[in-house]
């Protein structure tokens, strides 16, 4: 069969393929949870996650703070579940340096239920910003957990 002027080239040959990552790109990630209960206050307070599910060696979750230390300047991708306590309601901000982000707010129930509610942001951060969860000041407010299966968590990840 004659090539002529123009080769036959197949089709997987002209795809380019991606540029492997460098050996050291450092990607940050963690996934805490808390399997207590937690009650509103005179004053709003951290969220106190006592155990990571994962973390990579990047990471700077501190459960002593309560808080995520960036070492690694990019975004971040912060999810995070809220069970509210039974008949309480749950106010709880993904804070910033001490300025809340995005809010997520559960109505007070009147029995007990195991439905989760949830919330998410991308936030750009740079060397030494403090990111954590903070539940609302208020005796009306509450979350609560179980420590077989947690039904409280707070995960972050590194997206570039």
């Amino acid at each position: 069969m004659g090539q002529g002027p123009y080769a036959v080239v197949p089709e997987t040959a002209m795809r380019e393929e991606p540029e492997p990552e460098p050996e050291d790109a450092r990607k940050v990630h963690f996934s805490v949870v808390f399997s207590a209960l937690l009650e509103g206050g005179d004053e709003a307070q951290r969220i106190p996650f006592e155990r990571a599910l994962s973390e990579s060696s990047e990471s700077t979750y501190d459960t002593v703070a309560n808080e995520f230390r960036c070492t690694i300047p990019g975004s971040y991708f912060f999810t995070f579940t809220i069970h509210p306590q039974e008949d309480k309601g749950a106010s709880v901000s993904l804070m910033k340096n001490g300025v809340g982000q995005v809010m997520l707010s559960a109505a007070r129930k009147k029995r007990v239920s195991n439905s989760v509610c949830s919330q998410s942001a991308i936030l750009d951060l740079v060397e030494e910003d403090k990111v954590w969860l903070q539940l609302a000041s208020g005796s009306e407010y509450g979350i609560r957990s179980h420590p077989g299966v947690p039904m409280v968590t707070f995960t972050g990840i590194m997206v570039n």
